[in-house]
């Protein structure tokens, strides 16, 4: 029994080509917020940097932050964030400085993790001559944080407690070691 090794040969080829990673896109890098959780109706910025895997130089022109979450009362609300006339080149293989986006979040936000999506628009030097404009989205490396105000609020009272408590209970404690030792001195008559 013989086998042919053309089609054999042609199928472990093409199953190596999907197994390969395709790196032909422009993703988010490093993705850091100017505070590690944020209260509903925050306002804040978010520093991304870029990856070129393009295998071309790019010019990026402006950068998109959308958040997909919940109102309180379960409604889902999109917001879109953009900070454009960035023009910056960027090399292929290169990362890219980081690029500033301001946001302002919603008073009536739902507490919770919420993942932004971050799109970047950019042209392409292609065979001498810019093409474009083109676009890739992905989702932020790490989420952010909504937390709850009143949460927050709860664990001041929380730690103020027990200070107060931990206070109270040395100046008792010190009060009793006061008075036992006075009480376990020798009287002396005179």
């Amino acid at each position: 029994m013989r086998i042919r090794s053309g089609p054999v040969t042609l199928a472990l080829f093409a199953i190596c080509l999907t197994l390969l990673p395709f790196a032909h896109a422009v993703s988010a890098t490093n993705f850091a917020t100017d505070k590690s959780s944020y209260n509903p109706g925050d306002s804040g910025k978010a520093m991304i940097s870029f990856t070129n895997d393009r295998n071309v130089l790019i010019n990026v022109t402006s950068v998109t932050l959308s958040f997909n979450y919940f109102y309180q009362d379960g409604r889902i609300y999109s917001q879109v964030f953009t900070t454009s006339a960035v023009n910056m080149n960027v090399t292929s293989g290169a990362i890219s400085q980081p690029v500033t986006v301001q946001f302002s979040l919603p008073s009536t936000i739902a507490t919770g993790y919420i993942t932004p999506t971050i799109t970047v628009y950019f042209n392409t030097l292609n065979g001498g001559t810019w093409q474009g404009p083109q676009h890739d989205n992905t989702d932020a490396p790490t989420p952010l944080l909504i937390a709850s105000a009143s949460t927050q609020t709860e664990l001041y009272g929380l730690v103020a407690a027990t200070i107060f408590f931990a206070v109270l209970a040395i100046y008792f404690a010190t009060r009793y070691e006061s008075t036992k030792s006075l009480a376990n001195r020798p009287k002396t008559s005179q």
